[in-house]
């Protein structure tokens, strides 16, 4: 059976402290300059984030762990060096002084970095520097 992991931050659930332990996991030392990549499972089999609340407040709630396809990422990753992050794209490196568009965000470390996509997009990493360590957590969404 899995078990709900609660986002609400009036319980501090959101903070990563007492994270459930996800089965479904994977981690990469990433190389200098290569967009490295993984693709978002469809459906995880962990609790869906707020399925708990979403239970208690309407029970007959089409949100289950079932048919989410959405996932909590939870990205952990050493302090140094800086890592960005893009979904359905290629991770770059911000080259230059000025501001630019672009589809890559910096992924912050220390306490773990969160985002909700949907299932089967493809997550690129990239860095400028050598062993970067990053490991991804899969949590199922609640829509």
């Amino acid at each position: 059976m899995a078990l709900d992991f609660n986002t609400n931050s009036y319980l501090h659930g959101i903070n990563g402290f007492g994270l459930i332990n996800c089965p479904i996991k994977y981690s990469v030392t990433l190389s200098a300059n290569t967009d490295t990549s993984v693709t978002v499972p469809a459906v995880s089999s962990m609790g869906s984030p707020g399925y708990a609340v979403n239970r208690a407040i309407n029970p007959v709630s089409p949100i289950s762990e079932a048919n989410s396809t959405n996932n909590l990422i939870a990205i952990i990753m050493t302090d140094n060096p800086s890592v960005f992050m893009a979904v359905n794209g290629t991770a770059a490196v911000p080259a230059g002084d000025s501001f630019a568009a672009t589809n890559s965000s910096l992924v912050s470390y220390g306490q773990p970095y969160a985002r909700y996509v949907p299932g089967g997009s493809v997550l690129h990493f990239i860095t400028a520097a050598m062993a970067a360590n990053v490991t991804i957590e899969f949590y199922a969404a609640p829509f």
